[in-house]
Parts: C-alpha cells; structure tokens; sequence
C-alpha cells in the first residue's frame, strides 16, 4: 500500500514540476505580448437651456471618436436629471465630434481634441429658428438694378 502511494506521489511531483517548466518555457517563448490599454479621458458633458440655464434631462449625446483621422465608430448616452452625462472610454490624443439632440431644441454640433485626462464641455441648447420657406412673401431686399444694360 506504502509503495502505490510513494508511486503516486512521485508521479504527481514529476507531473507538476513538468507543468511548472512547460508553463515557464511558455512565458519565455511563446504567447501574444501584453500592450497596455491606451490612457483614456474622463468626459463631462453638461447640457443646460440656453434662455434660463437650466439642466435638460434626457438629451442625446453622441461622441464619434476619431483616431488619426480614422473614425472608431459612434458612443450615444443620455443626459440625467441634473443635465450631465460620462463618458470615460475615448483614448487621450483622439478627437471627437460630438452631438447634442433633444426634441424642441436645435441641434448642437462641435469636434474637440482630447489633449488632457478630464474634458469638462458644457452644451447651451437654444430654442429653434424659424424656418424660411420660398413660399413666404419674401421682403423685396435684392431687386436687379434696372440700370445697368446686357452687353
């Protein structure tokens, strides 16, 4: 009985002490090499009414991350109560564009370079413009001048 269990014991060191040295081996030679993730920028985007700077919930913010000039895809969250919204997965040295949507106000645009680890961006949605229509009555501002002749 004594010997079964030394056998086994002797096989299991030979079995692990040879684990140890094709894992060992395997870290010297073989395998993906680790590259860290990129450093990434802590955003903040504050969305406010730009009449009476109050915080608008529920706002659309997308970020289209762009990485030497190439585009990585779009990022769309939304605003909280207090009009904020986090993002913090775009890479420092990337430029976004972002965009702003909220039904009732106009649509904000603007591309900003990440160049430091926080961006705080603060978003004033204004009330929409009237639109211009050809089928207004358009004020008479640009008449020919009558006076000059075809050549």
């Amino acid at each position: 009985m004594q010997v079964r269990s030394a056998s086994r014991a002797l096989c299991l060191t030979i079995a692990l002490a040879g684990c140890a040295f094709l894992l060992h081996a395997q870290d010297e030679h073989r395998g993906r090499k680790y590259t860290p993730p990129p450093a990434v920028a802590h955003i903040t985007v504050v969305v406010t009414r730009g009449l009476n700077n109050k915080p608008v919930e529920g706002a659309a913010i997308i970020f289209h991350p762009e990485h030497n000039g190439k585009d990585q895809g779009n990022l769309e969250v939304k605003t909280n109560e207090e009009g904020r919204a986090i993002i913090d997965i775009i890479p420092i040295g990337d430029t976004v564009r972002l965009q702003v949507f909220k039904p009732g106000f106009q649509t904000f645009g603007a591309d900003y370079d990440i160049n430091s680890a926080t961006l705080d961006i603060p978003v004033k949605l204004k009330a929409p413009a009237r639109q211009s229509s050809t089928y207004d009555k358009q004020p008479d501002a640009a008449k020919p001048d009558e006076t000059a002749k075809p050549q």
